[in-house]
Formats: C-alpha cells, structure tokens, sequence
C-alpha cells in the first residue's frame, strides 16, 4: 500500500456549511509548530499560557489547512482575526475528526494490503517499530515533579540506565 495514493483531502460539513480541508503530512505539521513558535515570539512554551499556545495552534493549523472556504468565509486571511472563538475551537473539532478518521483509514488500509515501507525495506529502523507492543514490551516510564528532581538535572534523580536513584548508585561507589 502506497501511502502517497490516499487521498489527504477531506471534504466536511460545519454549520450548515461544507468545508474542505488537506491532512497535513508530517513536514507540514512540523511547519506548522515553527509558525506557532514564530507567532509566539520563540519564548519557552512554559512561559505561555496553555490556553493562548493551544488556540494559536488551532487558528494556524486552520490556516495551514482549511483550503476551499464557503462564500462567507472567503474574506478571511487568518482564524486569529475571527472574533467567535468558540466557532473556531468547534471548527477545528469537526477537522480534527477527519484528520482521526483519514488516520484510521489509513491504518486499516496498511494492516489489509501491507505496508510498502515495511514489504520493501526488510532492514532498516521501520523493522523495530511496532503497532501494538504487548504488554510486556511495556514498562513505565519514571515521572517526575520539582521534588522529586533531587540532581536537579531535570532527570528526579533516575538514572537513564539503571533507573536507580543516584544517591543510591554513588552510596554503592563509595562502599
């Protein structure tokens, strides 16, 4: 199965409305994070409130993909400019459920036909991933908080191969 021969373009209905939309590819979602942090003026994520980075995202992904507008939004240039907020945030909900639906289909299409990267390239890093890891595959995945991060290199004090707290690992040096 060729990925380059499904169709990104979805068309949907809002408001009465039909839309149509491209599924960006992963470049384009890449673009579309740098105009983000662009838009933002490149400051650390955690310094923006998650409400103003989220709906930033929104309006630029919009922006981005949202290609053939009805008449009565063919003057818009940019979903920031839009005043009802709560019509873009519902409008970016109906795309998000085309772009979840074009991924399953997606999906479900590589599992029936096989997937051409994985049939035509035996070696390779696309030979380790897997779909669905089984549960013993799994382990979690160390959380940390401020109190927790005793290094305070931003690690709570595990360490990446050992997963042992480092005083811990030091105490066993010493000993």
């Amino acid at each position: 199965m060729n990925p380059f021969s499904v169709n990104s373009i979805v068309d949907f209905r809002f408001d009465g409305l039909i839309w149509k939309a491209k599924i960006p590819t992963p470049r384009q979602n890449r673009e579309i994070d740098v105009e983000v942090s662009k838009r933002l003026g490149g400051v650390p994520v955690h310094s923006v409130p998650e409400a103003t980075y989220n709906y930033t995202a929104i309006c630029v992904t919009l922006n981005r993909c949202i290609i053939d507008y009805p008449e009565e939004y063919k003057h818009l240039t940019d979903w920031e400019d839009y005043p009802d907020m709560e019509a873009v945030l519902e409008l970016h909900g109906e795309f998000s459920k085309q772009q979840e639906r074009f991924y399953e289909e997606l999906s479900r299409l590589k599992k029936n036909k096989g997937s051409s990267i994985h049939s035509s390239r035996n070696s390779g890093i696309l030979d380790t991933v897997q779909d669905e890891p089984d549960s013993e595959s799994r382990r979690p995945i160390p959380r940390t908080n401020d109190s927790d991060n005793e290094s305070g290199n931003g690690t709570g004090g595990f360490q990446p191969h050992t997963g042992e707290k480092r005083e811990t690992r030091k105490a066993r040096l010493v000993n």
